[in-house]
């Protein structure tokens, strides 16, 4: 993601933008995944007589965990979602609007990957006709 950022322009690089949305949704995804397991530890402990399997130590190691994801998920959201980084996402999005080679550009990628999608599903559709999938 950052080495796209800093190398191509980012209005123009479907890679890019499906990147960015996924890294994203994903981190939102991991810091709800974290608040939960969060839940279930405070469960746990709250009720150490049904769980005679998860020592002390084996609680502090899981709690240590998660809260070692979730500040890095959260230092990772902070990085792509800050205001500089989405500021030049922007600016790069506004210049190749005004260029008419990069809008051109951007025509033909899209062609080109609604092509390999529509082939992808041809094919996936005869091995099924065909019993292969």
């Amino acid at each position: 993601w950052g080495n796209i950022l800093a190398s191509q322009t980012t209005a123009t690089s479907r890679k890019f933008q499906d990147l960015d949305a996924s890294l994203l949704a994903d981190l939102r995804l991991l810091q709800n995944d974290c608040n939960d397991l969060s839940k279930v530890l405070e469960a746990i402990a709250s009720k150490r007589s049904q769980h005679p399997e998860v020592d002390d130590k084996e609680l502090q190691a899981r709690r240590d965990f998660v809260v070692t994801v979730q500040k890095n998920a959260e230092e990772m959201l902070n990085r792509i979602s800050s205001t500089e980084v989405r500021a030049a996402i922007e600016n790069q999005r506004q210049q190749a609007a005004n260029d008419p080679g990069s809008r051109a550009r951007a025509a033909v990628n899209d062609n080109e990957a609604f092509l390999r999608n529509q082939q992808m599903r041809q094919q996936q559709l005869v091995r099924q006709q065909n019993g292969y999938g």
